[in-house]
């Protein structure tokens, strides 16, 4: 398995290098994540939040999640540092899974919006080379111009 930003090598036995900073943002990972319901420390459960062992837990559960799980909470994650809320942590985190999903797959991504209404708007009503599917179209820019 490779070694990603969020599953440090010999994480377990290097739990004594972790700073306060480190354990915070922990705890932050744990309870965004809700692994609180689930948890044996009733401590956790009680305060809807990590109350225990942020690192151990994390990682305890990183190693058994898939591959798209991990895809999803890595986003999170990212987007939890930079400052998006909890709630938009979780967007941002979909839209991840949803891209990864398409690329592995090879599915085609989204197309631009509205690309054909701008080819029709930028085509010059003067043009013989326009077919004549757009005269309403070009009807109505001529009244705009």
């Amino acid at each position: 398995m490779s070694m990603t930003a969020y599953e440090p090598a010999g994480a377990a036995a290097a739990a004594d290098d972790w700073t306060p900073q480190d354990l915070a943002a922990h705890k932050r990972y744990c309870t965004w994540l809700q692994y609180w319901r689930d948890c044996q420390a009733p401590a956790c459960r009680r305060a809807h939040a990590c109350a225990g062992d942020p690192t151990a837990c994390f990682l305890g559960r990183w190693l058994r999640l898939s591959d798209a799980a991990k895809v999803w909470v890595g986003a999170g994650i990212s987007a939890l540092d930079t400052g998006l809320s909890a709630r938009n942590a979780a967007g941002a985190a979909d839209l991840a899974l949803l891209q990864h999903v398409k690329k592995a797959d090879r599915l085609p991504r989204h197309p631009p919006r509205r690309k054909r209404w701008r080819l029709v708007a930028d085509a010059d009503p003067a043009d013989d080379a326009c077919c004549e599917t757009h005269a309403h179209r070009h009807e109505a820019d001529k009244g705009e111009r």
